[in-house]
């Protein structure tokens, strides 16, 4: 179904489809599940442990990209005949088992995922009913949920070498780690994409991007795939991780833009920043 979608959309299909939410018809209900589960599955928080991650990070993106997966399919049930949008209530509930895939484990981790990131609530088993509410027994939500962890603040010693300014606020103790987090992210979504970069240069074309994303083995980066089925040199892909990294926007927006610090307090920290750096040896950056 060809149509014009929004700025969000357009993000939402380029995280969820893996390209451009550009000139593309937007795919249907299944297409959109099952591109969602494929992905899901190898960003769920559970598999944090198994590969090395941050499971707070892993939370971050599986919830990112859950959130890609309900903007979408609000807008194709919107368009549906008649215009229809019920049934979007819960959609987060059915992404997150879907993710899962279908092992009874793997459906539980994917809907504690959804009620722990608020968006969903939690499931109740069906069955009889043995009495009226005053004599059930009070929902054991509340009692097998797990209890918010605490966030992390730094309390060490400043590390003596060059600092990043996001790790710099991290390690003289004015961010949580969370905040370290949600920044990173935060920049790392704001970033172009290295496919749509490509397409600017003239390094490739829509086509190929496209052909790219098809061919590229579950856990291998877009631009190593390009370069691995001849389509870029291994020196226009550094020129465009280069040109990528040029256009990132400043992590100090974040903390801005969340309202987590003004001006005032951002350009001193920055200047703070500087004379570290420069203590340490390194120029700043």
């Amino acid at each position: 179904m060809r149509m014009t979608l929004t700025a969000e959309e357009q993000r939402a299909f380029f995280l969820l489809m893996g390209i451009p939410g550009q000139g593309v018809d937007l795919c249907d209900e299944d297409s959109l599940k099952k591109a969602f589960r494929s992905k899901a599955k190898k960003s769920h928080p559970d598999l944090a442990a198994r590969m090395g991650k941050d499971p707070r990070l892993m939370k971050l993106r599986f919830q990112e990209l859950n959130d890609a997966f309900n903007i979408l399919m609000e807008r194709v049930r919107k368009e549906a005949p008649g215009g229809q949008s019920a049934g979007t209530t819960g959609t987060a509930t059915s992404a997150s088992a879907a993710a899962a895939g279908s092992t009874a484990a793997g459906a539980a981790a994917a809907a504690e995922a959804a009620e722990a990131s608020g968006t969903a609530e939690p499931r109740r088993k069906s069955g009889k009913k043995t009495g009226t509410s005053a004599n059930r027994r009070p929902a054991r939500t509340a009692e097998t949920r797990k209890k918010p962890e605490k966030d992390i603040f730094y309390k060490g010693k400043l590390p003596a070498r060059h600092l990043r300014f996001a790790e710099y606020l991290y390690y003289s103790g004015n961010i949580s780690w969370t905040d370290l987090v949600q920044a990173l992210v935060w920049q790392y979504r704001n970033r172009p994409k290295l496919g749509e970069l490509a397409m600017e240069t003239g390094y490739l074309d829509f086509a190929e991007v496209l052909e790219i994303i098809r061919q590229k083995n579950p856990d291998e980066l877009f631009g190593e795939a390009a370069v691995r089925l001849g389509y870029i040199t291994s020196s226009r892909l550094n020129s465009l991780v280069q040109e990528q990294k040029r256009m990132n926007l400043p992590i100090g927006n974040y903390f801005t833009s969340k309202r987590k610090m003004n001006e005032e307090t951002l350009n001193r920290k920055l200047a703070e920043l500087r004379r570290h750096n420069i203590t340490s040896g390194r120029s700043g950056s």
